[in-house]
């Protein structure tokens, strides 16, 4: 016999937001838990960032603006907290730090191979490296 997942209808009423909006109040309070995007912000870093470094998933299905639409990774249950019910995605308590090396290890290095011709000290102007000279 097989399993037929039956999906609850997603209500955007004022309601739903008020109590999500409640509930994220007290997991602050509380728990002392963050919420994602001013920590997001204050860091620096982005959505995309998160994405590389393994911690969050883009969410199967759709979403709206207002709720997010991510999920944590195996690597990053341990960082956030995330309650279905609500459509909460939070940072939590003392993981900050944890998710912020997480991403400066995941951001790409930029190619070193290319080298800049060092500035002059005559100039505001950047110098400019000498043609190559050909051999007869």
């Amino acid at each position: 016999m097989s399993k037929v997942l039956v999906s609850r209808p997603l209500s955007l009423s004022p309601q739903r937001f008020t109590k999500r909006t409640a509930r994220m109040g007290f997991l602050a309070i509380k728990q002392e838990h963050a919420e994602i995007e001013p920590f997001m912000s204050a860091c620096g870093s982005t959505w995309d960032d998160l994405v590389r470094a393994g911690l969050l998933r883009s969410k199967r299905a759709r979403s709206t603006a207002e709720l997010p639409d991510h999920e944590p990774t195996r690597k990053g249950r341990s960082l956030f907290h995330r309650e279905k019910d609500y459509d909460i995605l939070m940072v939590k308590k003392g993981m900050g730090l944890a998710i912020v090396d997480a991403v400066r290890a995941a951001r790409p290095v930029p190619n070193r191979s290319l080298r800049a011709a060092p500035p002059s000290p005559f100039t505001t102007r950047p110098a400019t490296l000498p043609a190559p000279q050909l051999r007869p």
